[in-house]
């Protein structure tokens, strides 16, 4: 069966390699932040998120450059709303 004059299966497998692609990073992320990571550092990649940043968004887990990140990306998956 093809979608577009592409193998469904293709596809399929290319979702699955991106998939574990994700899985294999948010874990080696993970592992590292249990390592080094400080309150005070990005939980997606790390660096460290800048004070004026973290007094005004409270809470925060994000640097701005990643937050802008997934925020492109929920708006995109989203429907664009």
């Amino acid at each position: 069966m093809e979608i577009w004059g592409i193998a469904v299966s293709d596809i399929v497998d290319v979702a699955n390699q991106t998939a574990e692609e994700a899985i294999a990073r948010t874990l080696a992320n993970r592992v590292q932040r249990v390592v080094t990571v400080r309150p005070i550092d990005c939980t997606e990649c790390g660096d460290p998120i800048e004070e004026k940043r973290r007094e005004v968004v409270a809470g925060t887990e994000h640097c701005a450059e990643c937050a802008k990140y997934f925020a492109e990306r929920d708006r995109l998956f989203n429907g664009g709303r």
